[in-house]
Formats: C-alpha cells, structure tokens, sequence
C-alpha cells in the first residue's frame, strides 16, 4: 500500500509539473511546447544508463546525472550523492527493460518502463519479479541530463 501510495504521488507530481498550461492560444491552432520525440532514441538514453550501471562505468553515469538530481524509492528520497553511493554497491546481472511509454515536453522527457533483472545491493538480491520505474531526462545544450528516477521496489 504505501509502494503504491509513492508511486502515485509522484506520477501525480510529475503530471502536473508536465502538464502544459493552456492559455488562450486557440487562435494559433496549436498547443505551445509540445514536440515529436523519436521514441528510440528515449530509450536509448535510459538503455545506455543501465548498460553503464552493468559496466560500473561510473564516470558515465555520474556524467550523465543533473546536480539537481532527485530518487524516490519505496521507503526514502535521496538526492544524487547517496543516489550515486547506493549504484556503486549495485551489482547487475542480466537484466530486460521492455514496455517504453515516453512523454516529451519541451526539453523534458518522462520515461516509464518495466525491468526484469538479477541486482544485489549490499549482498542482498533483489527480487526478480518484473516491476516499474520511472525516468526524467532535460536537454542540456547538445545533450541530456539524468535528474529523476523513480524505483518504488527498493
């Protein structure tokens, strides 16, 4: 219950960040902000973040995650520096990211997905049973920053 209950409030909470405010545009014809994102190319920032986790090319990710970086798991909250310190002690064994739904608003992109995969954390494994996450990518200059994610299993 309290999994679902984080789960929810953050979906409400980036929802209603995201959601484009309507002004009286309806003589221009379109709605300001939104644009056509290549959904392959969504993903394929978050399936190079988990390739890199599978490295423990932490340069790379570290590299890719904003300052203002935020996480919300299914007990806590943590900015980047403990973000960073509980990914060191994960060890990543095969794992699947299937089910993309990606949303763009102008330089914000929210991924959803689901993950199947063999993590330890501290000597614990995880469990294996498919469960979803939550991603929220910016456009900086030429490239994409890393500054939320969502995992309401750990």
């Amino acid at each position: 219950m309290k999994k679902s209950l984080i789960v929810f409030v953050l979906l409400i909470g980036f929802a209603a960040m995201l959601t484009p405010f309507k002004p009286c545009l309806a003589q221009l014809g379109e709605m300001p902000g939104i644009n056509n994102i290549n959904t392959g190319d969504a993903q394929h920032l978050e399936r190079q973040l988990w390739a890199d986790f599978k490295a423990r090319n932490w340069q790379a990710v570290e590299s890719k995650m904003s300052i203002e970086f935020q996480a919300v798991h299914a007990t806590h909250r943590q900015g980047r520096s403990a973000e960073i310190a509980l990914l060191r002690n994960l060890n990543l064994g095969e794992y699947r990211l299937s089910d993309f739904k990606v949303t763009q608003y102008d330089d914000i992109i929210v991924l959803t997905y689901m993950v199947e995969a063999q993590e330890t954390i501290g000597g614990k494994l995880l469990s294996m049973q498919p469960s979803p996450r939550l991603s929220v990518w910016r456009k900086v200059g030429m490239g994409w920053q890393w500054v939320a994610h969502a995992n309401p299993n750990r």
